[in-house]
């Protein structure tokens, strides 16, 4: 021991390390990915935290957080004192992600037998059923009759097991239904009826007023799988489906139920089940799905989604020999613009230029961003005849290039100052093919239509040019 406490062996930090530089670089690489990896974990909590605002216990996540920031501070210290002999300022993070350590220990013992305490999902779910079973002894003692003092005392334990589950409902935030089939009647909880803006007295107890909340797109998928669990082709009734709300909008829920209880026929007499609000969850996924399809300034099909429509005109054509076109466009003299006046003025431009290309086409057709500044559009079943689909694409692409030349009008807006209203003037050049079935592929289609849009900004701009097999008129 009074060796290693032995002060006079020390040697320089980093220096000894250097004897041998894969063993050096190890320990930086090393603490470099400990480094990313724990001022990642923190963002992570924090967002977790903040978005889950019913979340026991925030304190303990955020402390944790601190913990893990202030050790991925101390690694990173560690690569810079190899170079940098910066020990008081090594030592006080050290001292500093002690100290949090230690309150965040206190904390988390102090707290874990108030988590303990905590009823798992799986003892709501035992609770919920042992209440329904509780339910169903009670109905069965009342069908046989039995003496009155027996009866009051299982009335009562029916009451106060209604209770408790009812509570368990409630801290579970699961609205419940519980169908009477042969009678067409159904009871539900206060929070079924909450879910859509109502109060449970407001809400009629037959099935009939259950469908007329559901949307009218998934109002027969939502009976069908009713139908199939209470006929017997599946276990369980499990389905996510739009429900209106008082308001009229529309809420998602998770629809789970089955089939309790039988006739001597065995036909299903009872149904229970319940709603869960996943409405924030469908939110997301659409989020996500519209970043991945779709052009966050213009909210346009980006490139992706192009190459989907694209495939679907060509196979449209393939089956109706309708033919069909596709256009590159390309803003002339953008840069200069967005130099000159700003990127938001820029960003305003191109919204305002997306709008008006949608006001050019069909339903049935497509305009994209392909970024910066360039936009594609794809006209389908134009006609059966090349000559009439050629000069129909002319007409797009002339109106294209009419509404586009059009002044554009800008509100620029900047923090602390009076909004700007800016009027630019921004033309395009266009250059577009047409085709038929599937002669040729989306890569020469887009690489035909490309060449075909610099050939008319190289003659002027401003211009509209079609590629027409080998050349380009």
């Amino acid at each position: 021991m009074s060796i290693l406490l032995n002060t006079s062996n020390l040697l320089p930090h980093g220096y000894c390390i250097n004897w041998s530089p894969t063993l050096l670089w190890l320990y930086v690489l090393s603490d470099a990915a400990i480094v990313l990896a724990y001022y990642s974990i923190p963002v992570t909590l924090t967002y977790f935290v903040w978005r889950r605002k019913d979340l026991q216990f925030r304190g303990i996540f955020l402390l944790f957080s601190a913990f893990i920031l202030s050790c991925g501070t101390t690694h990173l210290l560690e690569i810079v004192t190899f170079w940098n002999p910066i020990y008081w300022v090594d030592a006080s993070m050290k001292a500093v992600t002690a100290s949090i350590s230690v309150v965040t220990a206190i904390a988390l013992v102090y707290i874990t037998p108030q988590a303990l305490k905590l009823p798992s999902p799986s003892q709501y779910d035992k609770e919920v059923y042992e209440h329904l079973n509780a339910y169903e002894a009670l109905k069965a003692a009342q069908a046989s009759l039995i003496e009155l003092d027996e009866y009051k005392k299982s009335e009562a334990a029916l009451h106060a097991s209604e209770q408790r589950l009812q509570l368990v409902l409630k801290a579970s935030q699961l609205g419940f239904w519980d169908w009477d089939i042969k009678n067409n009647i159904v009871t539900r909880n206060e929070r079924w009826a909450e879910m859509l803006g109502y109060e449970l007295s407001n809400i009629e107890i037959t099935v009939r007023q259950w469908a007329d909340f559901v949307h009218p797109d998934d109002r027969e998928m939502a009976w069908q799988s009713v139908r199939d669990n209470i006929e017997g082709r599946t276990q369980m009734h499990a389905l996510e489906y739009r429900m209106r709300t008082k308001s009229g909008e529309y809420k998602w829920v998770l629809d789970q139920a089955q089939v309790v209880s039988w006739d001597a026929d065995h036909k299903a007499t009872r149904m229970c089940g319940t709603h869960t609000d996943i409405t924030e969850r469908k939110n997301m996924e659409e989020q996500v799905r519209n970043f991945a399809f779709y052009d966050t300034l213009t909210q346009l099909p980006n490139r992706r989604l192009l190459g989907d429509r694209l495939t679907k005109a060509i196979s449209t054509s393939k089956r109706s020999g309708y033919y069909g076109a596709l256009m590159f466009l390309d803003l002339d003299n953008f840069k200069p613009i967005n130099d000159a006046h700003g990127h938001q003025a820029g960003d305003l431009l191109l919204i305002e230029a997306a709008s008006r290309l949608k006001g050019c086409i069909r339903e049935v057709d497509t305009v994209a961003r392909l970024g910066g500044d360039e936009f594609v559009v794809i006209l389908s079943e134009l006609s059966l005849d090349e000559a009439e689909s050629i000069s129909e694409t002319k007409l797009v692409a002339e109106k294209i290039l009419d509404v586009l030349s059009k002044p554009y009008l800008l509100t620029v807006t900047h923090t602390g100052q009076k909004d700007k209203v800016v009027e630019l003037e921004c033309t395009a050049s266009i250059g577009a093919v047409v085709f038929v079935k599937d002669h040729a592929s989306q890569i020469d289609l887009m690489k035909w239509a490309d060449a075909a849009m610099y050939k008319a900004k190289d003659e002027g701009r401003n211009l509209i040019r079609l590629y027409d097999g080998s050349i380009i008129l």
